[in-house]
């Protein structure tokens, strides 16, 4: 009996231990992220409407369905380089482009255009940044095309 209280006591030192070490040096907060980023990965970016664009891939064209952030994400990340027209102008009119840099610390750079005009460019270490950074980045660039333009996506 006193061999088992002795082992259990052990057992809860051990895990309060491993706990306090998490907390301190993030796990958890980075794996709280993941979740909470893979929430909001989900959110529709058009009033849960599908749209689709006309795309340049690495060179290649194609169409892609998109509803919520996570597609437009899975589109980009795909690709070293890439341009997603948001309106049917194409390079007239509004597109996402995006380039991939990879070294020591790979690099995504988001430039929203409108014709030659730059109307937003952010870029992002995807070595450093957290998963909710990267999210909130692409909120921010959708966030903003709705702020500025209504609903750009119709033009």
């Amino acid at each position: 009996m006193l061999f088992e209280a002795i082992v259990i006591t052990l057992l809860v030192l051990a895990l309060g231990y491993k706990l306090r070490q998490e907390l301190k040096h993030g796990g958890l907060k980075t794996m709280s992220s993941m979740f909470q980023a893979m929430g909001e990965a989900n959110n529709d970016v058009f009033g849960g409407e599908t749209r689709t664009f006309h795309c340049v891939l690495d060179g290649q064209e194609k169409t892609v369905e998109v509803k919520t952030l996570n597609d437009i994400m899975t589109v980009i990340s795909e690709v070293r380089q890439g341009t997603v027209y948001l309106q049917s102008s194409r390079e007239h009119g509004l597109r996402l482009e995006s380039k991939i840099t990879l070294g020591n610390d790979d690099m995504l750079n988001l430039r929203t255009m409108r014709g030659d005009e730059t109307v937003g460019e952010q870029t992002i270490n995807l070595d450093k940044a957290g998963p909710m950074d990267t999210i909130r980045s692409f909120q921010t660039v959708f966030g903003d095309l709705r702020a500025s333009s209504g609903a750009w996506w119709n033009e």
